[in-house]
């Protein structure tokens, strides 16, 4: 069966962490603001604060991790989606407000694929 999580963040937070559990497996998310170049970015670490992913643009309603292979992500994807407005891109103060995270793990069942050797 697929899962949606929505990761709890907090509104106007330049850098904050969040510890989830994807996939029965624990992670800390760090979602910056990029001051420069005005977007965020997130990080995806492990319990232990090794760092598997740095500095994923979070650009709205597209899967942010799925072309990236690393064992130690989890099984399914994140997205940035805009749940209120019509901005062409999320600002500072969106995040938590317009725009939330969500984890979508899809079932395994239906996304297992033949494996040849």
């Amino acid at each position: 069966m697929s899962l949606i999580q929505k990761i709890p963040l907090q509104p106007e937070t330049t850098d904050q962490l969040v510890s989830v559990e994807l996939d029965g497996n624990p992670y800390i998310l760090r979602v910056l603001w990029n001051e420069r170049f005005g977007y965020f970015a997130l990080t995806v670490l492990t319990a232990d604060e090794t760092v598997i992913l740095e500095n994923v643009k979070m650009v709205k309603n597209y899967p942010l991790i799925g072309r990236f292979k690393d064992v130690r992500l989890p099984f399914g994807d994140f997205y940035f989606v805009q749940e209120k407005g019509n901005a062409a891109r999320p600002g500072y103060s969106d995040l938590a407000v317009n725009f939330s995270l969500y984890y979508y793990e899809p079932d395994p069942a239906v996304t297992a694929q033949l494996v040849r050797g």
